[in-house]
C-alpha cells in the first residue's frame, strides 16, 4: 500500500489527520479538533509546511526518544511526528515525510 493521508473521527467526535507510511504506520499526526473543516484546512497547511525542512522543531523526551513538531509559519504547531529511538532515525523520518507526504493522496474521511 502506498503512503497516504487519512482524516479520522473517533468515537468522542474528535477529528484528526494522519499521514500513514506504506506499512500503515502513522508517521505524522495532526492536532485533534471537533471541527472537521478546521482539520482539513490544517492538512492543507501541513502539505505546504512539509516542503520546508526548517518547519520541523526537534524534541527529545525524558527517555531519550526523539520526535518533531511541524509548525506553521508563525510557529504554531500543526502536527507531530511519530516517536523514534535516535536522532538519526528522526532525520530519516523527516526525509521520508518531506519526500513522500507532499503529493500523497488523501483517503476519504473515516469514522473510527
Amino acid at each position: 500500500m502506498r503512503s497516504r493521508f487519512e482524516i479520522v473521527t473517533d468515537d468522542q467526535g474528535r477529528t484528526v489527520f494522519h499521514f500513514l507510511g506504506p506499512d500503515g504506520a502513522a508517521l505524522l499526526r495532526g492536532l485533534p479538533s471537533r471541527d472537521r473543516y478546521a482539520v482539513k484546512v490544517e492538512l492543507m497547511e501541513t502539505r505546504t509546511a512539509l516542503r520546508l525542512r526548517n518547519r520541523f522543531v526537534r524534541h527529545a523526551d525524558d527517555d531519550g526518544h526523539w520526535f518533531a513538531v511541524l509548525t506553521k509559519k508563525d510557529g504554531e504547531p500543526l502536527a507531530r511526528t511519530a516517536t523514534v529511538e535516535t536522532e538519526a532515525m528522526l532525520d530519516q523520518l523527516i526525509e521520508q515525510l518531506t519526500s513522500n507526504a507532499v503529493g500523497a493522496p488523501l483517503l476519504k474521511h473515516i469514522d473510527a
